[in-house]
């Protein structure tokens, strides 16, 4: 009899684990999800941004000296490659199975 109660109290412990492994998974899944609209609401209102600054300053609207639109571009460009891939290598981490046999 007692091996029996050891075993249901195995088995209810054991879906306890499993329930609390799928509420992290779904919360995961939550986070990932607000972590790439966002950062997707980031990167395209900031090329906005500067798009609009080079067509202001293409059509001499705007005074912009040209050390200050390389400098406004380059980090641009590194913002728009650099912060995706912070947020995919952060959030959707890829496990390697490197098991030798």
């Amino acid at each position: 009899m007692r091996n029996n109660k050891e075993n249901f109290f195995e088995l209810i412990e054991r879906e306890s684990v499993e329930a609390e492994e799928i509420a992290d998974l779904r919360h995961y899944r939550t986070l990932r999800n607000i972590s790439t609209y966002t950062t997707f609401v980031i990167i395209s209102l900031w090329l906005i941004f500067i798009t609009i600054v080079v067509i202001l300053s293409g059509l001499s609207i705007l005074e912009i000296d040209k050390n200050v639109m390389i400098t406004l571009l380059a980090t641009t460009t590194a913002n728009v490659i650099g912060l995706p891939w912070a947020i995919i290598k952060g959030v959707f981490k890829y496990e390697k199975n490197d098991k030798k046999e």
